[in-house]
């Protein structure tokens, strides 16, 4: 049984969407506050392996509650996992932090594209930056999304370290300096193709992007 907090960031329902595609129990715990987040839960609702609930106190009475296993935390909402029985605890962050003491595996998030990004016709926001697609920052760190959360997925029961830093395997050359908890992703279609796919997503469903 996985945790995910977070669960309609754009990151958390593609995360969410590829375990339940592997077959995994998720509870997924955000609150809905924007007409795409409510769409987002639409899309994952549909699927009896998850459940949503909307604050810590619904989820900590839910009836499933001691199942969980995992817990992978998208947004850096504060939750105590003291009281879960977890073998494992994810945090995705933009710049991983040393003196980190939640107790928490700290991923670090790559420059990510994909549906549902926080992006305009041109670019996509990233840490504070905006990137656009027809950069070389963008041509040559930028990594599809769920590349990304099926790398991400495949590394939940290995024992990484405290702080996992991901790289593009086909852009990236590797670095001699690169800890031994990197992970180097592959592509695994063409990034102009993906784009392509992103684009008439975006086209045809602009009005949620902008919620």
């Amino acid at each position: 049984m996985f945790l995910v907090i977070g669960t309609f960031d754009w990151i958390g329902y593609h995360l969410t969407q590829v375990l339940l595609d592997k077959g995994e129990q998720v509870i997924g715990l955000d609150k809905i506050e924007t007409e795409k987040q409510e769409n987002l839960q639409m899309f994952i609702g549909r699927n009896s392996s998850f459940q949503h609930v909307k604050s810590k106190q619904e989820l900590e009475n839910h009836k499933k509650y001691d199942e969980i296993k995992t817990v992978i935390n998208v947004d850096n909402r504060s939750l105590d996992s003291k009281g879960l029985q977890t073998k494992r605890c994810f945090k995705l962050v933009n710049q991983a932090l040393d003196d980190d003491v939640s107790g928490y595996t700290q991923v670090e998030i790559p420059l990510l594209y994909g549906e549902w990004m926080n992006r305009t016709e041109d670019g996509i926001e990233f840490n504070g930056n905006y990137i656009e697609f027809e950069s070389e920052i963008f041509r040559n760190q930028a990594i599809y999304i769920e590349d990304f959360v099926y790398s991400f997925v495949q590394i939940l029961n290995q024992d990484l370290g405290h702080i996992v830093k991901c790289k593009s395997l086909t852009k990236d050359v590797r670095d001699e300096n690169d800890s031994e908890n990197t992970i180097y992703i592959p592509e695994k279609e063409l990034m102009k193709d993906r784009l392509e796919k992103c684009n008439k997503h975006y086209q045809q469903f602009s009005f949620l992007y902008d919620n």
